[in-house]
């Protein structure tokens, strides 16, 4: 008859790395699902800072989320505004990004009195906006 002592801790040995590895993987997940939301709340509040004329979008976002960066787009009345983010899980990175649009107030009133539209020196991609009341997501 053969003796089964220590069978069980040697395949708890075995078994307990892999559960340490997807707990960890789990975690990650959920951090970077929360770095979604932040980025996604960041980009909809610089599109609304955008859209009443002011220009502290980048340190806005960099302090919401450190490392996001930031596209601005302008076009048809609208502001969108992209921010982009790569938390790490499991020490590979993994990109989220979030996009959010809002009505180009500034730029409205600016045109209506001849003015001409600032732009700032961030903006360096254009998307075409499709309008949902006062907000848009950018395609």
């Amino acid at each position: 008859m053969r003796d089964d002592r220590g069978a069980a801790t040697a395949e708890v040995a075995v078994a307990l790395p892999i559960v340490a590895l997807v707990l960890v993987a789990c975690l990650g997940g959920l951090l970077a699902g929360t770095e979604l939301v932040r980025l996604q709340s960041a980009a909809a509040d610089a599109a609304r800072l955008l859209g009443r004329g002011e220009s502290s979008v980048l340190e806005h976002v960099q302090q919401v989320v450190p490392g996001a960066t930031v596209l601005v787009s302008r076009s048809d009345g609208l502001v969108c505004v992209e921010a982009r983010s790569a938390p790490r899980v499991l020490g590979v990175p993994v990109e989220v990004s979030a996009s959010s649009c809002a009505l180009d107030g500034a730029s409205l009133i600016t045109s209506a009195l001849g003015f001409k539209v600032r732009r700032f020196p961030y903006q360096n991609t254009y998307r075409k906006c499709t309008e949902q009341l006062t907000v848009c997501t950018c395609a």
